[in-house]
């Protein structure tokens, strides 16, 4: 089925459970789809600016965000818009919903923000009435990422620091201070143990109650893209070196160093663990790697793609 009617360019999809489909876009709209036969069943209006993202939540009730300053929570059979959320000064990047069913929404910086440290809180959302309830300040720049932590705890990261919050009043429990450069991401280990990494080509193990730092992972030479913990317990780690790294996260070695293929001149833009051990990587070259992560050898190159793999 091919699925047409929006007038601006597709910023995302999602399926949702009954077999439908949601799109948003720059023409400041969401529409659901019938995926079968592609017909377009609800048209969502009311932001009045660009639609950034969405999310389906718990209740199957949908979540949106926009370049408007806003948020809004819509039903999914009529297409309503049931609540309005407004508070952020800056454009709406990215939201999650949590474990409590309230919606946590931030703002990154931007160039064309209005200030020069961009919105830089994080807020805290009643999805049935839209009503903030929760402002968490303590970031000087706009806020990058976050993820929510076990004991109703939040992490969130900006510039180079990240923070550690308590979720039931907001207060800031630690800074965890250390990177040089823009924290690109972070995740919480098998272990409770928080993991993050940046631009300055390390990546940190932090203890997920104090802040403290445990380790500094050293070996990349340029800016890291991404990282996730396998299921061994080893950490991958991937970057604009051209490489792969595989770390003991007990030991901080890196017995494992996976050169993408050695006539590519690109960046690996991602990677994803298979089964047996074998690990896929993509990279802005247009190629897939399969490795085998326990010797760091390469399987095989996939190519086809003209374009750089995103």
């Amino acid at each position: 089925a091919l699925l047409e009617g929006h007038t601006g360019s597709v910023h995302g999809a999602l399926a949702l459970t009954d077999d439908r489909i949601l799109s948003w876009s720059s023409d400041k709209t969401l529409r659901i789809w019938n995926s079968q036969s592609g017909r377009c069943v609800a048209l969502l209006e009311g932001h009045t600016g660009s639609v950034y993202g969405a999310l389906a939540l718990a209740d199957s009730r949908i979540l949106s965000w926009s370049s408007d300053k806003t948020l809004r929570v819509w039903n999914c059979q009529s297409g309503c818009c049931v609540a309005l959320l407004e508070g952020h000064i800056e454009p709406v990047d990215n939201a999650l919903e949590l474990d409590n069913g309230c919606i946590l929404s931030w703002s990154r910086l931007r160039s064309s923000s209005s200030s020069w440290r961009g919105d830089t809180a994080l807020r805290v959302w009643n999805s049935q009435t839209g009503a903030c309830l929760i402002v968490l300040r303590g970031h000087d720049f706009g806020v990058d990422g976050a993820l929510e932590l076990a004991g109703d705890r939040l992490l969130s990261w900006s510039s180079n620091k990240l923070r550690l919050w308590d979720l039931r009043d907001g207060a800031s429990i630690a800074l965890l201070e250390g990177h040089t450069d823009s924290v690109e991401g972070a995740l919480a280990l098998g272990d409770g143990r928080l993991l993050s990494w940046s631009g300055d080509r390390t990546l940190r193990l932090w203890d997920d109650h104090s802040g403290k730092c445990l380790y500094v992972f050293q070996g990349h030479t340029s800016f890291i893209r991404g990282a996730l913990e396998m299921t061994d317990g080893r950490l991958l780690s991937w970057s604009w070196d051209q490489t792969l790294r595989l770390w003991d996260k007990q030991l901080g070695a890196a017995p494992t160093g996976i050169k993408a293929d050695d006539f590519s001149m690109f960046s690996v833009r991602g990677a994803l663990v298979l089964a047996e051990g074998r690990l896929l990587s993509w990279s802005s070259d247009s190629n897939l790697q399969l490795w085998d992560s326990d010797i760091g050898a390469c399987i095989r190159i996939l190519k086809g793609h003209k374009l750089s793999i995103r």
